[in-house]
């Protein structure tokens, strides 16, 4: 199911050098997503590239909904989810945010029951939130494996 999302469907935090690719089901207000976004540039240093679904736990009536699609509508989307995941005011504008009902149906049809949900390469998912050198070594790890 990840493998359908093309590069133009997600918000992509990419470093120079690509070890690893992860997909992560994001909320706005989400602590733990936050907290993992915090930590963008450590994930990256390890050669993670992290491909944000926006998954606005709470459905279509929320703020974070709302949000979601202001954040898909920015000129700079980089630069927007992160100014949402810090309450900054960030520029946007009028589009068709119609993805963000794609990746909360994704969501559900993989049943997510939390946020932030980690999508490996291998297609596992980790449900919460993992420290930059905890997912490298995972990576690392599953990465060895199938070497074997």
């Amino acid at each position: 199911m990840m493998a359908s999302l093309s590069d133009d469907d997600v918000i992509t935090f990419s470093p120079e050098d690509v070890r690893h690719t992860v997909t992560v089901f994001t909320d706005i207000g989400c602590s733990y997503c936050r907290r993992l976004h915090s930590q963008i540039d450590e994930y990256m240093a390890y050669g993670i590239e992290v491909r944000y679904v926006l998954y606005p736990r709470n459905g279509r009536a929320s703020r974070e909904w709302n949000t979601s699609e202001e954040v898909w509508c920015a000129t700079d989307r980089n630069y927007a989810l992160t100014a949402a995941k810090l309450d900054r005011n960030f520029e946007s504008e009028r589009c068709d945010a119609s993805v963000i009902d794609q990746h909360y149906a994704l969501g559900q049809e993989v049943g997510l029951s939390g946020t932030p949900a980690i999508v490996l390469e291998n297609g596992a998912l980790i449900g919460g939130y993992m420290p930059p050198d905890a997912l490298a070594q995972r990576l690392e790890q599953q990465t060895a494996a199938a070497a074997r």
